[in-house]
């Protein structure tokens, strides 16, 4: 009977072992969003780092200096444009910051999150990049995404004062 009981027991070990390493990871990347296609619910997404003032090792890596380059608290690093297409998740979650409303966040549909993202880039960014005296492409809107079996299953925005 212990013996039975003891092999019940390893069993589930196992078992237990073997389900806990095949659970999907949930990663977290920051970056800029293009090209969203609505149809294929797919977008393409230029990672960046959020490098923090606080961050001395980094701060130290990349050069930057504190006085200068972190009026804010903060300095987005954009070592290249390395666009990767994500699809959506048909049950994606995606968080908005609504200028009308203090920049409060707002919950949202894909469709609501495509016109704000468009409505951003035309007012905004499409002005900014059409000016010649202007190459930086970094005036694009930062995004967080979680992506879960290489499916983006949230996108929020970030705060960029």
């Amino acid at each position: 009977m212990n013996k039975k009981i003891g092999i019940a027991c390893l069993l589930l070990l196992i078992l237990f072992i073997v389900v806990g390493c095949n659970v999907p990871k949930t990663i977290t990347k920051i970056g800029y969003i293009s090209n969203i296609s609505k149809e294929n619910m797919q977008f393409d997404f230029d990672e960046i780092e959020w490098v923090r003032k606080n961050d001395i090792k980094r701060v130290e890596d990349l050069k930057l200096n504190q006085d200068t380059d972190f009026p804010n608290g903060f300095y987005i690093y954009n070592h290249s444009i390395d666009n990767t297409t994500y699809k959506l998740s048909k049950d994606a979650t995606f968080e908005f910051l609504d200028e009308n409303n203090n920049f409060s966040i707002k919950n949202t549909t894909y469709d609501e999150f495509i016109a704000h993202h468009n409505q951003l880039y035309n007012e905004f960014i499409n002005p900014l990049l059409e000016d010649e005296n202007i190459k930086d492409i970094n005036y694009f809107t930062p995004y967080w995404i979680e992506i879960k079996d290489d499916i983006v299953i949230s996108i929020k925005q970030q705060y960029v004062p």
